[in-house]
């Protein structure tokens, strides 16, 4: 059987593909178990919970001894989960994660004068103040300037 150049090249192309995306951002070696390491959590704000391996570990910043391995690594603030990841705890290392957090939305509070105004948020009717002070839950980044 003969194989045209055009279905060698091919193949070829679509090998090489493969390979190079199978590689990308694939990290093939994963920690022995059986050891200890230290991990190191940071976020910017602190004050984040981390959950390693299905654990609590407490809040950011922490450090603290673990079970080698790769585990699952989770960082929830305001009981919202903002990282969810593969984390690898290398046995007799220090193994870190630092990150910066943002919280998917955020609430406001809306004091007017005068004291009963229609409020929009980027040209669509929020609610209006009616008297009082109204809070405008949770907005997310499209909704800030």
């Amino acid at each position: 059987m003969r194989i045209s150049a055009k279905w060698l090249l091919a193949l070829s192309v679509i090998l090489l593909f493969s390979l190079v995306n199978a590689a990308d951002g694939v990290d093939f070696k994963v920690p022995p178990r059986g050891g200890e390491g230290t991990v190191v959590v940071k976020t910017d704000p602190p004050g984040s919970k981390v959950y390693l391996g299905g654990e609590e570990l407490g809040k950011t910043p922490l450090e603290t001894k673990f079970r080698s391995g790769r585990h699952d690594l989770l960082v929830i603030d305001q009981g919202q989960e903002l990282i969810s990841t593969r984390f690898n705890v290398w046995p007799d290392s220090v193994n870190e994660y630092k990150t910066e957090t943002v919280m998917p939305f955020g609430h406001i509070q809306v004091t007017t004068i005068p004291s009963k105004c229609d409020i929009y948020v980027n040209g669509d009717l929020a609610d209006g103040t009616d008297g009082s002070y109204l809070t405008i839950r949770n907005l997310d980044e499209a909704h800030t300037p």
